[in-house]
């Protein structure tokens, strides 16, 4: 009698830990076929032209390589030695300042790709081939 209860009791034990076992590697083989990442595919710089609008002067760059519209901007102000101030937030980056020209509530600087003013953060909108840049400092739209 007692061996019956134990060979039972074994055989509950052992089907108890089949039955965990597969709970348990059903669920970390979810974990880590969802943690899969893919990485990004890179995309190539487009040559794009920028143009930095002061309400006064307009320079125009051509043949500017840049995957983003800040990334042109970065690009024209290291090639021209033009400062720039950039703030950091959760939806990207913000640009602050060009050359002395510091954006204030009466004027900022706004970029626009092809006569459109952006819609995204200018580490986010993506470029084109061709695509026109212009920052403008102007009066905010706000």
């Amino acid at each position: 009698m007692f061996n019956k209860k134990l060979y039972l009791g074994i055989a509950a034990l052992l089907v108890a830990a089949c039955i965990g076992f597969t709970v348990w590697h059903s669920y970390h083989a979810r974990v880590i076929t969802s943690s899969v990442v893919h990485a990004p595919q890179k995309t190539s710089p487009k040559s794009i032209k920028l143009i930095i609008d002061t309400g006064t002067t307009k320079t125009t760059y051509d043949a500017v390589s840049a995957q983003t519209v800040f990334d042109a901007l970065m690009s024209v102000s290291r090639a021209h030695s033009i400062s720039v101030v950039k703030k950091d937030y959760s939806f990207g980056v913000f640009v602050q300042q060009i050359g002395n020209l510091v954006n204030t509530k009466d004027k900022t600087w706004i970029y626009y790709v092809n006569g459109v003013s952006g819609d995204v953060a200018a580490d986010k909108k993506m470029l084109k081939n061709g695509d026109v840049v212009k920052w403008r400092y102007t009066k905010p739209i706000y």
